[in-house]
Formats: structure tokens, sequence, C-alpha cells
């Protein structure tokens, strides 16, 4: 004799929802993972910041941006979108542990000099991963441009001295974030106009 169909679909859904609990209880073991292993990678890169660019520094606090541009952040956004992704993330984290030296704002002024350029002469690849970058940079400074976020974040933190060639201990206003972003703008716009004059011969991503 058949199970009556009302039975039938009970059994289903009882199995159907064993496994939904299953499934939820594998996803947060994974979650719990996954967060225990960022705060052990935090924790161990919080005990090397202290000294992470005392040696560079004693050959040239200038050329600290110029390291960490062209070793660490324009060789990995380059590689793929994650990567992109991830140098912004890293960097962020670099200021929210306050690592010596490590000056944001000489840093974009930089990249804006010597990176932002090199859009002019790369794949559609590499332009989709410098498109990335720079959205995720713009995410963080819109973030940062609430007064409440700035104050708690980036106020008095050495990642803001507003002095790019040496230590001060004054940082920029969030009047001066707010000129750094309009200058970010200008810059990537004029890339972009001279990007579209160009015709399809000269484009690197045709």
């Amino acid at each position: 004799m058949k199970e009556p169909i009302d039975l039938i679909n009970k059994k289903k859904k009882q199995k159907n929802d064993k496994a939904k609990v299953k499934s939820i209880s594998l996803l947060k073991e994974e979650k719990d993972m996954i967060v225990k292993n960022i705060e052990e990678h935090e924790k161990y890169i919080k005990s090397i910041c202290e000294n992470l660019l005392v040696k560079i520094l004693s050959k040239n606090f200038s050329l600290i941006r110029v390291y960490i541009i062209q070793y660490c952040i324009y060789p990995r956004l380059m590689f793929s979108p994650r990567d992109a992704i991830y140098v912004i993330k890293f960097s962020v984290l670099l200021l929210k542990l306050r690592t010596p030296y490590f000056n944001f704002v000489g840093l974009i002024g930089y990249l804006l000099k010597e990176i932002l350029p090199c859009i002019l002469c790369c794949t559609e690849k590499e332009s989709h991963n410098f498109g990335i970058f720079f959205l995720e940079l713009f995410k963080i400074l819109k973030h940062w441009q609430n007064k409440t976020n700035w104050e708690k974040e980036c106020d008095k933190t050495p990642g803001f001295d507003i002095n790019i060639v040496k230590v001060s201990k004054k940082t920029i206003s969030l009047k001066d974030l707010d000129s750094i972003i309009k200058t970010l703008n200008k810059r990537i716009l004029n890339v972009v106009k001279i990007c579209l004059k160009r015709d399809s011969s000269q484009r690197s991503w045709r």
C-alpha cells in the first residue's frame, strides 16, 4: 500500500529541514574558522608592524611609499581582481594598526603621479583590475568622508600625517581629505579622456 501524499511530503520536508540545519551548522563552523584565521593574521601583522618599515626608513623616508607601490601594490593589483581588492584591504589594515611611517596620503600622491598613467598602456584584463582597485579605494575614501567614521578611524593616526617626507605628528583634516578626493577624481577623469581620444590602433586593450 502506497504512503499518502501528505505523509510523503512531510517526510520530504523533514529531510530538507535536517539538510538545511546541517548546512547552516557547517557554514557557521566555516565562518568561525575564517574569523579566527583573520584574527591570527592581524595579530601577527600587529606584532611586526612596529618595525615593518624601519629598514627602508634608514635609507630614505620618501622611499617607503615608492617601495610599497613598486613591490606590493602595483604588481598585485595588475595580477587579478581579487589581488586588486586585497592591496586596498591590506593598506587599510596597516592604517588601522597605526603602522609607523606608513603614510596613506603620500601613497595616494605617488599613486596618482606614477601609477595612474600606466592605465594608458595596459591590457583589457589589467584595466579591469585597475578599475576594481580604484573602486575599492573610492569606497573607503567615501566611508571616511563621514565625520563619525573619520574621527573614529582616521583622525590623529600616523597614516594621515600631513608631512609626506618626514614624521610631523600633525595630521590632515577632513576638509583636506575632501580636497584629496577631488584631485583624485580629476586625475582619473583626465586619464579617461586621453583614453577615449585615442583611436583604436593606439589602445592597448583592443
